[in-house]
């Protein structure tokens, strides 16, 4: 997933876009609301196997799924539910669950003074948030340093896949003055989340057996 690779490119520019860092490398607290989702599971895994320097990851997500074991770099681990105190001494907050889940826990963890990454878009109406594709710093200005929430942390906007995909692409065209530049791009089901892989999972099935499709998520 896109904003997977935006995660790893993040991992490489926080020292420099985020200076003031209090706690030693070892020592980054880091949570991911929406763990559950798809977008949340492949994060979890990219943490483990990039060797990202969290020294605890929070797992949250919404009621249902509370108390879900799960695990954290081999380590068993549970779902927990938020609560007043669950984002404090948090250095980055990742939030790759549903917009909803996003919306209603995003203004507690910028709060509590946590560097917010939102991959829902969700958050894109917070003062002070910024969208950002380190690849692409030389081109298009990074984050300032200043740049915070009103009343918190910074809050992160990782771009959908045809941002990034488009203006990395118009950046390397920029030196040979094109035009126009014409992008087509077909959403892959799994934008949806889990809802979205089960629907056109059903939706094949009904339509192999000459039945009337679902269209819950998908309809057309």
């Amino acid at each position: 997933m896109w904003d997977l690779t935006w995660c790893g490119w993040f991992a490489t520019a926080w020292s420099r876009a985020l200076p003031d860092m209090p706690l030693p490398e070892d020592s980054l607290r880091v949570a991911i609301a929406g763990v559950a989702s798809l977008r949340g599971q492949d994060l979890k895994l990219w943490m483990e196997e990039s060797g990202f320097p969290a020294g605890e990851v929070r797992l949250f997500d919404e009621e249902p799924l509370v108390g879900t074991l799960t695990d954290v770099a081999g380590e068993a681990a549970f779902i927990q539910a938020i609560n007043q105190d669950s984002f404090r001494r948090l250095r980055f907050v990742f939030f790759a669950g549903s917009p909803a889940f996003a919306r209603l826990h995003g203004p507690a963890a910028i709060s509590a003074g946590a560097a917010v990454i939102d991959l829902t878009g969700e958050l894109a109406s917070i003062p002070g948030a910024r969208p950002w594709i380190p690849r692409l710093d030389s081109v298009l200005a990074p984050p300032a340093h200043s740049d915070r929430a009103e009343h918190g942390g910074r809050v992160l906007l990782a771009p959908s896949a045809p941002a990034i995909m488009a203006c990395s692409l118009c950046s390397v065209l920029a030196e040979f003055a094109a035009r126009r530049v014409a992008i087509t791009f077909f959403s892959p089901a799994s934008e949806r989340g889990n809802e979205g892989v089960e629907e056109l999972s059903e939706q094949m099935v009904k339509l192999l057996s000459l039945q009337a499709i679902p269209q819950d998520v998908f309809d057309c």
